[in-house]
């Protein structure tokens, strides 16, 4: 069994990321349900003629999913020994904000300061799980 600490930000990253697709998947479907726009005219290997905020959205969403591997792996980790959960756990929410930031930071907008700042949030993030899969490795 996981525990409480791990589980949490596992359900709260599955909550980003839906979250982030829902946005996405309400303006398609609005616009499917209206008929301003086939089913079809999103198709995976063209970009979509989609308002700003949306496409954001849904390079966001695919950012969660991109690093989601890089977050299990470490939540596996900590996990795995309760003296290392006790030890790392604290690095959870700290790590979590990041995510959270980088994502709402993507939402609102594409300038060269958020992006850099989107950046900075990623660059956290992989530090943190990093240190806590290296930690693993080397204990």
């Amino acid at each position: 069994m996981l525990p409480d600490t791990v589980l949490l930000i596992l359900c709260l990253y599955a909550l980003l990321t839906a979250g982030l697709v829902a946005v996405v998947f309400a303006y398609r479907s609005t616009h499917v349900m209206l008929r301003r726009a086939p089913a079809n005219v999103w198709p995976r290997s063209q970009p979509a003629a989609e308002p700003a905020l949306v496409q954001r959205a849904h390079d966001a969403h695919k950012n969660c999913v991109e690093t989601f591997p890089l977050w299990l792996v470490a939540l596996l980790v900590l996990s795995h020994d309760p003296t290392r959960l006790e030890a790392w756990a604290w690095l959870l929410p700290p790590l979590f904000t990041l995510r959270l930031a980088q994502s709402l930071t993507h939402l609102l907008g594409t300038s060269p300061a958020l992006v850099f700042l989107r950046g900075l949030f990623f660059a956290g993030q992989l530090l943190g799980l990093g240190a806590i899969v290296a930690l693993a490795v080397w204990a």
